[in-house]
């Protein structure tokens, strides 16, 4: 009835917006208009793109593209890097931008926007330095699959290491380990990072050996205590590791 064309390649990008606490919110309502339409000036530059609101904080897109990756596009990459400095000169809003897979038809269009949604779920954890994530990103892999861990595999790692999560001192030794895994299972690097002495961080890394009964020094171990403490854990704890074992 309006002219779009369904069967065309869409892929759906969410854009979720993070007003500082400097901004507006008065503003930051009657602004939407204006951002609206520097998208439509310099993003959406095919007549078979949409863009929508969800909420006032998050916006879809549907990009229509003949190229079998739109995120390799350097002139899109542009445009959406150029849209968010854009909004953090004018408004003070940051924001954070999800591509997904393409998806021909209403079924594929719904399989993007699932994908984009679980990848800005990933991603705002993935990388802290960088605002935009594509479902198809290694960085943000590990944390999609930790976010669809099977229900049975999640309740058996629980299980497993209740003792090491009941321990009064698991804060402590869980950002331990993490912070020993971020750092490839380098002892003195991890032990640099933590401001801790080498001694220290061999003594917590024992502990946990002893209450959980992983070898630690075992690759396959390390995994699965990896993936069920990030399972477990508020991921921002992996991010701020160090300051909470330098408390402690």
């Amino acid at each position: 009835m309006i002219g779009f064309d369904l069967s065309r390649r869409r892929c759906c990008i969410l854009i979720e917006f993070q007003p500082s606490s400097q901004a507006n919110p008065t503003m930051w309502t009657h602004d939407h208009h204006v951002m609206q339409e520097y998208l439509y000036a310099h993003v959406l530059d095919d007549d078979q793109d949409l863009l929508t609101l969800l909420t006032l904080d998050r916006w879809l897109l549907l990009k229509t593209t003949h190229l079998d990756d739109v995120y390799k596009n350097k002139s899109f990459h542009y445009q959406i890097h150029r849209f968010q400095e854009h909004l953090l000169e004018q408004y003070q809003i940051t924001c954070q931008i999800s591509i997904g897979p393409l998806g021909q038809s209403i079924s594929g269009i719904q399989e993007s926007f699932e994908s984009a949604e679980r990848t800005l779920t990933a991603g705002k954890y993935a990388n802290e330095l960088h605002n935009i994530y594509h479902y198809a990103d290694w960085a943000i892999a590990l944390p999609l699959l930790i976010e669809q861990l099977h229900p049975y595999l999640e309740k058996r790692l629980h299980d497993n290491l209740s003792n090491l999560f009941d321990d009064p001192k698991f804060n402590t030794l869980s950002a331990t380990f993490l912070s020993y895994c971020h750092h490839n299972m380098n002892l003195s690097k991890t032990a640099r990072a933590l401001y801790l002495h080498r001694n220290s961080l061999v003594y917590r890394l024992q502990k946990i050996k002893d209450i959980t009964g992983l070898d630690l020094d075992q690759f396959e171990d390390c995994i699965l205590l990896y993936v069920a403490l990030r399972a477990k854990s508020n991921p921002v704890l992996f991010q701020e590791g160090k300051e909470n074992v330098k408390q402690e």
